[in-house]
């Protein structure tokens, strides 16, 4: 069921509703060519929270580094591996919600193939990638 090992690499696991993280990872292994390292599970009809629960829990119990995208913020899937993360006690997870396509092929493209040094250097990494988003954010009206 597992289709990649975690030891000392960071993995990153997409997570959402429907088919949207099935989607973007197919897509991100299409481009790059990336078949390691990357996974995705979702919730629908036929797929429980219950069991998007249990599949984390291993993913955090399994995986040293881990990053997790999720499709909606404050959505269930997201709440979720943040309160998985909080009760698991996990070091070096960290949970991002509502990034396009654009920017998970980014991260991970950088993460995957350059292997950053530390899972620091991917937060700071992460935070940068943030900053300069937060450029081009407009609010008008209100």
């Amino acid at each position: 069921m597992w289709n990649f090992r975690c030891l000392m690499e960071t993995k990153i696991l997409v997570i959402g509703h429907s088919q949207f993280p099935r989607v973007v990872v197919e897509g991100l292994k299409f481009v790059s060519g990336i078949e390691e390292d990357i996974d995705y599970k979702y919730i629908d009809n036929d797929h429980s929270i219950d069991e998007l629960k249990n599949d984390l829990e291993k993913y955090l119990e399994k995986c040293e580094n881990i990053i997790i995208f999720a499709d909606l913020p404050g959505g269930s899937p997201h709440r979720l591996a943040v309160e998985t993360i909080e009760k698991t006690k996990k070091k070096n997870a960290i949970v991002i919600a509502g990034a396009g396509m654009p920017m998970i092929m980014d991260i991970a493209f950088k993460v995957i193939l350059i292997k950053f040094k530390s899972f620091d250097e991917i937060i700071c990494f992460i935070g940068e990638k943030k900053k300069n988003l937060d450029k081009y954010i407009m609010i008008t009206g209100a």
